[in-house]
């Protein structure tokens, strides 16, 4: 198998209870089958703990629950998981140890995709202190590859040079985005046209608020960006970094957007392989691109025309937390139709 990730895979450490905006809050946890056998069979008062706050997704549908699979953490009227304290530590950690953690805690903000013997390693700019060290590197992102002996997926020959393809193309754009001179608007104009989709860049950003309007919400800030963008459009479709922003503030634009560029097109293009083609991840792109640079609009001018990369990390948290941890809330962004 194949793997390939970026280099601030490697730096990340989570800094637990420091981290301004808790990962164990805000979503349900859901337990994998192999760690929910585990709690089911721990004794004691803690186990007793564990059993009282597990929930099965057939019991929540009137139906009879059946085996150790769809269980999940709900939240409390907090909004916060059972086991998170006042600390914002985790007791199933302090009581039972790291490898009693469910799968999804375990691995995010980590995220993982790929197709026959090929797999992508990732991280999700949901969590802030992986923002800090993205936004705060100035320098190119870099991806390396590695090798280990997992067998991967069997795949016909033609599938696998579609793959190939589609890898190959994604890396030419990535290389391309992150080469110097010429405008990000410029590289995402050739990027469109080389996939003949220039169209996309047109799309009025009425019609894509709309779709952000659309979405499940999962973050209980999402509304209030919504609002505050919606009431504001006008004058928000004006505001131009380079005109509005101190100098080095404006070139630190630049930078932020190249680096989320290229963080959407390596996240999203392997779905190609599924979805039959590039066109469901350019809008992604485009779409992601442009919400969040209103959202970063909409920051600047309510602060009086400051913008900060600590507003960065955030704004991108925000948008990460809202709509990349819902395969749903995804495909709406990825619809053309919509």
């Amino acid at each position: 198998m194949t793997i390939e990730y970026p280099d601030y895979y490697e730096k990340f450490r989570c800094i637990g209870g420091a981290c301004p905006d808790t990962c164990c809050a805000g979503w349900e946890v859901d337990i994998d089958e192999e760690t929910a056998e585990y709690y089911l069979q721990q004794e004691g008062e803690f186990g007793e703990r564990l059993r009282s706050h597990m929930r099965q997704e057939a019991e929540d549908d009137g139906e009879a629950a059946d085996g150790n699979d769809g269980w999940y953490f709900p939240l409390t009227c907090e909004g916060r998981c059972p086991f998170l304290n006042r600390e914002n530590l985790c007791d199933i950690y302090t009581a039972l140890g790291e490898e009693s953690l469910c799968q999804v805690c375990t691995e995010y903000p980590r995220y993982f995709a790929g197709a026959g013997d090929y797999q992508q390693v990732d991280m999700s700019l949901s969590c802030m202190e992986l923002g800090r060290i993205f936004f705060g590197e100035k320098d190119r992102i870099h991806y390396y590859l590695s090798e280990n002996d997992a067998d991967g997926e069997d795949i016909s020959q033609e599938d696998q040079e579609r793959l190939d393809d589609i890898i190959g193309q994604r890396c030419d754009w990535t290389d391309l985005l992150q080469q110097g001179g010429g405008s990000l608007e410029e590289k995402l104009g050739q990027i469109f046209a080389e996939a003949e989709a220039s169209e996309l860049l047109d799309e009025p950003d009425e019609a894509m608020l709309s779709v952000m309007e659309s979405q499940e919400v999962l973050d209980h800030r999402w509304e209030a960006v919504l609002s505050e963008i919606r009431a504001g459009l006008e004058k928000l479709e004006e505001w131009r970094p380079e005109r509005d922003l101190p100098e080095e503030q404006a070139a630190d634009y630049e930078g932020y957007f190249t680096k989320l560029a290229v963080y959407f097109l390596f996240r999203y293009a392997i779905d190609a392989y599924a979805d039959g083609g590039m066109l469901p991840e350019l809008v992604m792109l485009r779409r992601s691109l442009r919400m969040i640079h209103l959202m970063c609009a909409a920051r600047a001018v309510r602060q009086q025309g400051t913008f900060t990369m600590e507003d960065m990390i955030d704004i991108a948290h925000i948008y990460s937390r809202q709509t990349e941890h819902s395969l749903e809330n995804v495909e709406l962004v990825k619809n053309l139709g919509q």
